[in-house]
């Protein structure tokens, strides 16, 4: 799911949601509750995949020598991983 920075127009309040695409504009401001928003453009915050030893997955270290590994393992595991964007 990816990550939208919203910004009021209002009272320039800024913050980050996790929304899927559908509803990405079905947000308001909390602080002084105002409609017209607009998302601020971010770069895709992501990390190339590097074979290796992945300790964020789970209690133990786990060696992952693939980015198919490393997705079926973060699923398994209701995971997310940085080095991974579906």
């Amino acid at each position: 799911m990816p990550v939208y920075v919203y910004q009021c127009s209002g009272c320039s309040a800024r913050w980050e949601e996790f929304h899927t695409v559908a509803e990405r504009h079905e947000e308001s401001c909390s602080t002084c509750v105002n409609s017209k928003l607009f998302i601020v453009p971010q770069v895709q915050k992501f990390m190339p995949f590097h074979e290796g030893v992945y300790e964020h997955i789970a209690k133990d270290p786990m060696y992952i020598t693939s980015k198919k590994r490393l997705k079926d393992e973060c699923r398994a595991r209701d995971v997310t991983s940085k080095y991974i964007v579906d």
